[in-house]
């Protein structure tokens, strides 16, 4: 058998309902091979997957690799039609150069499940489970030498609303193991905006920075292709960086006011432990100093545990920061504000509003990692920091937060602002007509 046929069994013309959304790019390379027996492991499905046998919800299933095959075998023996939507090249090389994301897994899982496709018995009413690769436009390192065989769903890749409803379809289910890919939000917003019901099921399982269909083991180091999610992860860890930032000035004054001169030598936020000076004894100032020092010093080592704590961390020292401008407002009209400002002046003034972007954006990602767990956190730590993941670091995990200021230039893989890239639409020859 060649690719057509192997095609033809994945997306047969006479079940064209959904069948014709199928693509066949990653088909168009298979030469002959023996078809199975029908036999087929299936993976077992999640709870929440398993109860939908209703012929009123579609799912798009949105996992890595051969995952997305087998769980779409799975759904067929569901009463589901699997449509394959796998658009990206499959060659072992172009010219000289090894594909950025190796797609074999893939095909293997599409040859080893034609024998049971080609015997089950679909309704021709069934509805669709439209197979997709949560890997098909990972971020590429810029110095990466290989072939860019990426791609991404465009909106006629997939049936729109109105044709959705025509055959009955009221609801959807997005099925993944990450946060929903950029080029499908537009899609999942479109069937929303029409009034189609929106449902995520994420499913919760490590990370695996180099599991197959991901990158081939045989690529250089230099290609590593970097899950969005680690994206999140950074700007976190530079969140925990700002902290830590803080600590240091809290720390050199607290130093200062207890054995230097008596008063901070940072006229900057953190403000509260010097201000209160102001306002209390000395004794019940000193005692204050040393508390909200510790304070931010507890948030930082127990954020990366407890993540919910960077918005707390935010609240505390915006409030900080308030109360240090509103002491500068109030010292420029009562003093000669130019006079204040030498030496360290804009240091004092500028570094707030910095350590505070740093927070800010940290509480932005947090609200995208609330799908992981420890274990996978630290893993996409260990990625960051070029460790490979399984082997536990936890004697290093509390001071990597000066790592995370990496993001902006330093350590780990490079610079920040790798978000957000759209991968490229895969090429590839169809198969005519």
């Amino acid at each position: 058998m060649n690719g057509r046929d192997l095609f033809e069994i994945w997306a047969p013309p006479w079940q064209e309902r959904w069948t014709k959304f199928a693509k066949p790019a990653l088909f168009t390379n298979i030469q002959g091979y023996l078809i199975g027996d029908g036999t087929f492991r299936m993976p077992p499905l999640p709870l929440e997957i398993a109860q939908l046998n209703n012929q009123t919800t579609a799912i798009i299933v949105d996992l890595p690799g051969a995952s997305g095959v087998e769980s779409g075998i799975a759904l067929a023996e569901q009463g589901f039609r699997p449509v394959p939507l796998y658009n990206g090249v499959h060659e072992e090389k172009i010219g000289s150069l090894l594909q950025a994301i190796d797609n074999t897994p893939i095909v293997d899982a599409l040859k080893e499940g034609a024998g049971y496709m080609r015997k089950s018995t679909i309704r021709h009413d069934a509805p669709p489970a439209f197979l997709l690769d949560y890997n098909r436009d990972m971020v590429l390192l810029e110095n990466s030498e290989v072939y860019d065989n990426r791609w991404s769903l465009d909106f006629e890749d997939m049936p729109n609303a109105e044709y959705m409803k025509q055959a009955s379809i009221n609801s959807v289910m997005v099925w993944t193991n990450g946060e929903t890919r950029n080029d499908l939000l537009p899609i999942i917003e479109s069937y929303k905006d029409s009034g189609i019901e929106i449902e995520t099921y994420t499913e919760r399982q490590p990370f695996q920075p180099n599991a197959q269909g991901i990158a081939t083991n045989s690529l250089n180091t230099s290609s590593i292709i970097i899950p969005p999610m680690r994206e999140d992860v950074r700007k976190f860890e530079n969140a925990r960086f700002g902290l830590l930032l803080i600590i240091g000035v809290a720390l050199i004054n607290l130093f200062f006011m207890f054995f230097g001169h008596e008063e901070p030598i940072f006229w900057t936020a953190p403000s509260i432990m010097w201000l209160t000076y102001l306002w209390v004894p000395e004794i019940v100032g000193d005692v204050f100093a040393v508390i909200l020092t510790g304070a931010y010093v507890a948030l930082y080592f127990l954020s990366q545990k407890r993540r919910v704590l960077m918005p707390a961390a935010l609240s505390f020292f915006g409030f900080d920061t308030a109360v240090f401008y509103i002491y500068v407002v109030y010292y420029s009209v009562t003093n000669n504000l130019m006079e204040w400002i030498e030496g360290f002046g804009l240091f004092l003034l500028a570094a707030p509003i910095c350590f505070l972007v740093l927070l800010i954006r940290g509480v932005m990602a947090y609200e995208k990692l609330h799908s992981l767990d420890n274990d996978e956190y630290l893993c996409s730590l260990d990625e960051l920091d070029d460790y490979h993941y399984g082997v536990a670091h936890s004697h290093r995990r509390h001071f990597r937060g000066y790592r995370g200021y990496g993001g902006y230039g330093g350590s780990g893989l490079g610079g920040y602002g790798g978000h957000g890239y759209r991968g490229h639409r895969g090429y590839g020859s169809g198969f005519g007509g």
